[in-house]
């Protein structure tokens, strides 16, 4: 059941026409749903003027994974947000990008423990984007919202 899931996840967000056309992959999924890989292909149309790829596709790359991997292990009752995200560019690259985007199960247990406490809970990462040399490319700190849905 789970690799079947696995498999449908990767495709559904390959297809997605923003990373369809921006030429960013999901490629490595870790067999329990936590961690993720996605690159940004090196393909003219990803590149600037300057021909370096695009700081928009480098942003989008990181965009909504963080929040998938949570609405896959977290109850429907949470709702899960993009609260906040920052982008830092450390250097500029002209081919293939790669982020790697993981959460621990105490992370998830941490998130639910504070919830029965309070309304809202907020929860940062950062994301690094890395050159296909392991030379960072640009730093992204993401906020995710966790709340309860009111019943």
């Amino acid at each position: 059941m789970k690799a079947m899931l696995l498999a449908w996840v990767v495709k559904l967000w390959n297809l997605w026409p923003p990373f369809f056309g921006a030429g960013i992959r999901l490629q490595v999924v870790r067999s329990n749903l936590l961690g993720l890989e996605v690159r940004l292909k090196g393909r003219p149309w990803t590149r600037n003027p300057m021909g370096t790829q695009f700081g928009g596709s480098i942003f989008a790359m990181t965009d909504p994974f963080y929040v998938g991997i949570f609405r896959l292990h977290l109850p429907r009752e949470i709702q899960i947000w993009d609260k906040a995200a920052t982008i830092r560019f450390r250097r500029a690259s002209r081919g293939e990008l790669r982020a790697v985007f993981r959460v621990t199960p105490e992370q998830l247990e941490e998130i639910q423990a504070r919830l029965a406490l309070e309304n809202t809970v907020d929860w940062t990462a950062t994301v690094n984007v890395l050159d296909l040399n392991g030379q960072l490319v640009a730093e992204v700190e993401k906020t995710l919202a966790f709340r309860r849905r009111p019943y």
